[in-house]
């Protein structure tokens, strides 16, 4: 496996495990040493390594779901971080890039956020946060982990093209994350959360992956105060596999997930939102 020259390749793969079973992986090289595998040492599960991306859902097909369907159409994905992803934010919150880069910038000034070891962005999508927190933090290792095969590959693209060399690469389902538990510093899901078909389990699956003191992002849907605009939520929910939060619904889900200080802005449609994995005296 050619992981990024920042990054070494037995402390990333360290890092992750089996997402069927929980088990250790190890590295199945080719003839010129280089890995082109991980194999669980548990329940000999195969994943494939692919252009320097990790394929741990190989046998993934997009679902009939439009969401899910869009972010792997190469049309999407080529102007994704340009246009589609602005140009969708703007139908429902007056929120923008800028917005949510000075929204980060104050929830790294609050909990004093310079250095980090692990970070994770999940559903990476081209890569705008990823970079942004390999600027911010320097980590030992950055994982950019997403369903979507085109995104990862768009992001290694720009980011390579950008100079960012030293990510870890990963196709992953985030209800099953193939990652350790505890060993995240830092949590970033921007965009994303509302796509997901379960998304308690998923912030079930952060909060498992979180180590002590780590720091959740997100900015994600949520519902909105009228009640004409929440039905047509609902009809577009049922159309798009999009889900709509509820904001004591979300708390309760980060407090299972083991999640505390939760803290939002909202809006209209759209909320940023942080919460923290306190360590076990604060429990």
């Amino acid at each position: 496996m050619k992981i990024e020259p920042m990054i070494n390749s037995d402390s990333a793969i360290a890092l992750l495990c089996c997402p069927t079973c929980g088990g250790d992986l190890r590295a199945l090289n080719d003839s010129s040493g280089s890995a082109e595998a991980l194999h669980c040492t548990s329940c000999q599960s195969h994943y494939p390594i692919n252009d320097n991306i990790i394929d741990f859902v190989p046998d993934f097909q997009p679902s009939e779901g439009l969401a899910q369907r869009f972010m792997e159409s190469p049309l999407v994905v080529d102007v994704y971080e340009s246009f589609f992803r602005p140009a969708f934010t703007s139908l429902g919150s007056t929120i923008k890039y800028q917005d949510e880069d000075q929204w980060l910038d104050a929830l790294d000034n609050q909990h004093g956020l310079t250095q980090v070891d692990v970070v994770l962005d999940l559903a990476a999508g081209t890569g705008r946060y990823s970079r942004k927190m390999i600027d911010r933090y320097q980590p030992k290792t950055l994982i950019a982990a997403d369903l979507s095969m085109p995104m990862l590959k768009k992001h290694q693209e720009i980011s390579k093209g950008l100079g960012y060399d030293e990510m870890l690469y990963i196709r992953a389902d985030a209800h099953h994350l193939p990652i350790k538990s505890a060993v995240v510093n830092r949590l970033n899901c921007f965009g994303a959360l509302h796509l997901f078909p379960a998304p308690a389990q998923a912030i079930k699956e952060l909060g498992r992956v979180a180590a002590d003191t780590a720091v959740l992002s997100c900015l994600i849907a949520c519902e909105h105060q009228s009640p004409i605009k929440k039905r047509l939520q609902a009809a577009f929910s049922q159309l798009a596999s999009f889900h709509f939060f509820q904001r004591d619904v979300l708390q309760e889900d980060l407090e299972n997930a083991g999640f505390k200080q939760f803290e939002n802005m909202q809006k209209q449609m759209l909320m940023m939102f942080s919460a923290v994995k306190p360590t076990n005296s604060d429990n």
